[in-house]
């Protein structure tokens, strides 16, 4: 075969495979573009986007003062001078109803402890979480545990507006509340009986090539 002929075929062959993407890429893009957006997709790409599941928490005090008590320090016979100065904060005799059940259901264990102040010793009732409890731990601090008491997802997708032959549009949506924990029982947080009100939100839809993808 001569040379020359195979070196024009090879030439052609790339002009023809250049020409047909160069014609690929508005199709492409206009598939794409007829891409259709139901609400079922929609609500399932915003419950991956944009951080679903939610949480509804409720805090829980590391420890809580039960009493405190004037330390006898004697000078001469007599009492030593000074003020009985207890710890301030939470009160165990406010919580101890919540904390009690709490510990029945076998979330926590109520320890006590004894610190000495100013002419004082301050009684302590000291919350840890069990395992079953650490289930729900979403952070804590020095002071508290800060826990999972009911999640909230994605409830309905309630409108999507989306400009004709457009690659954006705009979802509208509802949050619900699903998964109460022993937590939000315990503590009076009883969400079966107290409705959840959710504030219509939305989120912005752009078409890609490889699907739709939301952001708020």
């Amino acid at each position: 075969m001569n040379v020359d002929f195979l070196f024009f075929s090879q030439r052609y062959v790339k002009r023809i495979l250049v020409f047909l993407s160069i014609l690929a890429v508005p199709l492409s893009i206009s598939v794409a573009v007829a891409a259709e957006l139901s609400r079922e997709e929609a609500a399932k790409t915003i419950s991956a986007s944009l951080g679903y599941p939610k949480f509804e928490t409720v805090a829980i005090e590391k420890r809580y003062t039960i009493d405190y008590e004037r330390v006898k320090k004697w000078s001469g016979g007599q009492a030593a001078p000074g003020i009985c100065v207890g710890y301030k904060g939470p009160r165990f005799a406010d919580a101890k109803q919540v904390l009690h059940r709490l510990q029945e259901r076998g979330l926590l264990t109520i320890g006590k402890e004894e610190v000495e102040g100013t002419n004082c010793i301050t009684n302590f009732a000291r919350i840890k979480l069990t395992k079953e409890g650490q289930k729900y731990l979403l952070k804590e601090s020095d002071s508290e545990f800060n826990l999972r008491a009911s999640d909230i997802v994605v409830g309905q997708v309630t409108g999507i507006v989306r400009p004709k032959g457009s690659a954006s549009a705009m979802v509208e949506y509802t949050e619900a509340r699903r998964e109460q924990t022993p937590f939000s029982d315990a503590v009076g947080m009883n969400y079966k009986s107290r409705p959840f009100h959710s504030e219509t939100k939305h989120a912005s839809f752009v078409l890609y090539d490889d699907g739709w993808r939301a952001r708020q």
